[in-house]
């Protein structure tokens, strides 16, 4: 239940965005995907961590949720300095890390390696795109599900 993820991930990381002067702007259309539980809250800890630590004080962090035919398309877009097409081309591997941020915490550069795993593991993909107001939109595209089916768990190395 996307909805019911979305709402425990916005009442996790409400106060650190707030701290930073950042709002979490969640909006979703209720879907539901095919996911092993908790594999989705922590691809949404880690975008929605990246996001924050991008996302200059004053502006949104926006989180969307729709139907998409047989999937569910999840964006997650932020209005920071965004990537340039070399750096999205390197997001995804192990140990590579963007030129930090002004509030890096020091990351070992295994989040997004992370998060296109457990993605791919559930059959999806992710995808970083210029964000329509400047920054970085992550675009996940997840097969949508029924309510009651189980999606055996896949083990996942990194």
């Amino acid at each position: 239940d996307v909805a019911a993820v979305l709402a425990g991930r916005r009442d996790a990381w409400d106060a650190t965005a707030s701290e930073r002067g950042v709002l979490l702007d969640v909006a979703l259309d209720a879907p539901h995907v095919r996911s092993v539980p908790g594999r989705l809250e922590q691809i949404l800890d880690n975008l929605l961590s990246n996001a924050i630590d991008a996302a200059p004080a004053r502006t949104a962090v926006t989180v969307t949720a729709r139907r998409a035919d047989a999937w569910v398309r999840l964006e997650i877009c932020d209005a920071g300095p965004g990537m340039t097409s070399e750096q999205r081309a390197r997001a995804f591997d192990r140990f590579w890390r963007a030129e930090p941020s002004r509030r890096d915490r020091g990351g070992f550069g295994l989040g997004l390696a992370i998060v296109g795993r457990l993605v791919a593991a559930d059959g999806g993909t992710v995808e970083l795109t210029d964000a329509r107001q400047g920054g970085l939109a992550v675009v996940l595209l997840l097969p949508g599900a029924r309510t009651g089916v189980p999606l055996d768990p896949v083990v996942v190395s990194v």
